[in-house]
């Protein structure tokens, strides 16, 4: 259970893996950073959001699409261990990582299915 400093309901886990993104919303941001896919690396992960590594400031209230596999810790790459993920998520925060010209950035997952939310729960379970 999370302490009376954290602002999260859900305590998120380590994580590494790769991720692209592009954004859908604002039309502003879609302007500034056109409406091309963007690496990023996510760093950790819970049932409602992820920190991602990126080369760019996002602004808050930006929507993206987020597309990425996560996989259990234990299993080969079947439907059961492993799977694609595409979801519409909000970004919360942003801010400058130690890395020049890179950023942490929090996304808040939008629209999450009970079976992609079941996933990850098990996903970070282990």
């Amino acid at each position: 259970m999370p302490n009376n400093d954290e602002k999260r309901r859900f305590l998120r886990e380590q994580a590494a893996f790769q991720l692209v993104y592009s954004i859908k919303a604002p039309l502003s941001a879609i302007n500034e950073f056109g409406s091309a896919e963007h690496n990023a690396t996510a760093s950790n992960l819970s049932e409602e959001g992820l920190r991602l590594f990126t080369d760019f400031e996002l602004p808050i209230g930006a929507v993206l699409l987020l597309k990425f596999r996560l996989m259990k810790s234990t299993g080969a790459l079947t439907e059961e261990h492993s799977r694609k993920m595409e979801l519409e998520a909000e970004v919360r925060y942003s801010s400058h990582a130690v890395v020049k010209a890179a950023f942490f950035v929090g996304i808040h997952f939008m629209h999450l299915s009970d079976s992609d939310r079941a996933f990850i729960v098990a996903a970070i379970a282990g």
